[in-house]
């Protein structure tokens, strides 16, 4: 088989379903993967980052507006869809054990 994974901020339903479309034309597993991040622990990594080409630094006001932007922007997955849900200010290795697990689980079913 080949994995495929799709970086993408589908925050928006309208959004995940052209990468749904997508996969199924490719007899792919359309799977949402959310990483949930306090909105304070969000904010402090925006301004505290280092300055990258994809990965800017922003000052507090900035950082909070971008933040409450996105949040409000975001649709919750509904039953249809396949999400792993990811704690994002957990260790990384706690991340990846709850990815594996949550990936082998929906690999199961199918």
């Amino acid at each position: 088989g080949v994995t495929c994974i799709f970086d993408a901020n589908g925050n928006r339903k309208e959004d995940r379903a052209r990468t749904v479309a997508f996969a199924h034309e490719n007899d792919a597993i359309p799977i949402v993967i959310r990483l949930r991040t306090p909105e304070a622990v969000t904010i402090e990594r925006m301004v505290h980052r280092n300055n990258a080409e994809d990965q800017l630094t922003f000052d507090q006001e900035k950082a909070y507006y971008i933040a409450r932007q996105a949040s409000d922007e975001i649709e919750e997955p509904d039953v249809s869809e396949f999400v792993i849900e990811i704690k994002g200010d957990a260790p990384f290795s706690e991340q990846l054990e709850a990815f594996t697990e949550q990936i082998n689980m929906i690999l199961s079913q199918r």
